[in-house]
């Protein structure tokens, strides 16, 4: 990614016709112009407006959005499909893909601050199916980006908890963006941070039950073939739990679900 950053290259106006680039006749060329350093306006945007909790503050962005705005510039000429040199490793690829997703959906919601949902943001069928949304020249859906690039491509679990649906329910935004070279480690703290927190990940011992996130219902298939399966994806997470217990929580306790909360992560509404 780092290679990405310092990089100069010619950004010409482009519109999407599906996944098909068309030039913009009415608009004037950018020549030679030098593409922002990416990593360092989407970091300093999450340094200054992600809390603790991982909520955001909208309001402050929307006061001063020229970081983030600079930011989505820089994804709308480069990727890791318009740019594939570029991107030295498939780790450079997937944070790519993960902070594009991330500052997208950020920006959605600055642009929309009478929203209660992200879910109330109009794109005929949802932002999430049918926003379109320009990345390296090309136009993507965030299902799309999910689904058939993250998910598809790279086939990694922890990714369902890097990327942010700006909802209460949704794995919490960290205060840094995510780099290759340090993917790994970042993703198993994420993974570590939502499945340790109560509100994601509960255990009923009295009713022999664990109430997990409904993400792991959603996506099952990508944290195990079964329920049994899917509670050691969880349990390698829980250092807390001895072997014996685990070994009932992986035998005996059903699984339930916790209602997913689409109330926005807004900062100022906490």
């Amino acid at each position: 990614m780092k290679t990405v950053l310092a990089i100069w290259v010619t950004l010409t106006g482009i519109v999407s016709n599906g996944c098909e680039v068309e030039e913009v006749k009415d608009r004037q060329p950018y020549s030679e112009k030098r593409v922002p350093d990416a990593s360092s306006h989407f970091d300093e945007i999450l340094k200054r407006h992600v809390g603790v909790n991982g909520c955001v503050d909208y309001a402050g962005i929307r006061q001063n959005p020229f970081q983030l705005i600079a930011f989505v510039r820089f994804l709308e000429a480069i990727s890791p499909e318009s740019h594939p040199d570029l991107f030295q490793t498939p780790n450079d690829e997937k944070s790519y893909w993960i902070n594009a997703y991330n500052a997208l959906i950020m920006k959605s919601v600055t642009d929309h601050p009478e929203i209660d949902s992200v879910n109330d943001i109009q794109f005929a069928k949802g932002i999430f199916w049918r926003g379109k949304f320009i990345l390296g020249g090309r136009s993507y859906t965030l299902l799309h980006i999910e689904n058939s690039i993250l998910r598809k491509r790279y086939k990694d679990a922890q990714i369902h908890f890097a990327i942010n649906c700006a909802s209460n329910s949704c794995p919490p935004l960290g205060n840094r963006i995510f780099l290759g070279d340090q993917l790994d480690e970042q993703l198993d703290q994420k993974a570590a941070q939502f499945i340790q927190d109560p509100t994601n990940v509960r255990l009923d011992q009295a009713n022999q039950e664990i109430w997990v996130s409904r993400l792991f219902k959603w996506y099952q298939r990508d944290f195990g073939q079964n329920s049994r399966q899917l509670k050691s994806y969880i349990l390698q997470y829980r250092p807390d739990l001895t072997e014996s217990i685990a070994d009932k929580i992986r035998n005996d306790y059903k699984i339930r679900y916790f209602q997913y909360d689409w109330g926005l992560n807004d900062l100022n509404e906490k």
